[in-house]
């Protein structure tokens, strides 16, 4: 039986940021080391210049890990000088963001709107990258 394919996965982004120059991490798990993967993805959140959270029905409904790694990159952002662009919230298909998203700006990356999401999504990137890099003054 061939593998189904999801057409929401936000691989898609990575792979047209991939093709504007950009590289994305990824998180990956792996569910028999609970601790080392918690571990490791805490120190990506601790090393991420920008945080991509990638929404559907399915993962705000989901419970266990996913919640916590959003709480997770929600309490570091808190460490975060207001104002910076840290977290963009990707809706991949209409759903109600999880609460404690709702107050930042996120994009909709929905069928026949993913190109016009994507090139904002890209200026946003670039915006932070640029500021990253500026120098910084005394």
């Amino acid at each position: 039986m061939p593998r189904k394919t999801n057409p929401l996965c936000g691989s898609c982004i990575k792979n047209s940021a991939l093709r504007h120059g950009l590289t994305l991490g990824w998180m990956k798990k792996n569910y028999s080391q609970a601790r080392i993967g918690t571990w490791r993805s805490e120190k990506a959140v601790e090393a991420a210049d920008v945080i991509l959270v990638c929404l559907s029905k399915g993962s705000i409904t989901k419970e266990g890990y996913v919640q916590r790694e959003l709480r997770s990159v929600l309490d570091f952002a808190d460490y975060k000088p207001e104002g910076t662009l840290y977290i963009i919230p990707v809706r991949l298909e209409e759903c109600e963001p999880p609460r404690r998203l709702r107050s930042w700006q996120y994009a909709d990356y929905f069928e026949g709107q993913r190109d016009r999401a994507f090139q904002r999504l890209l200026v946003s990137l670039k915006r932070r990258a640029m500021k990253r890099c500026a120098p910084k003054r005394a």
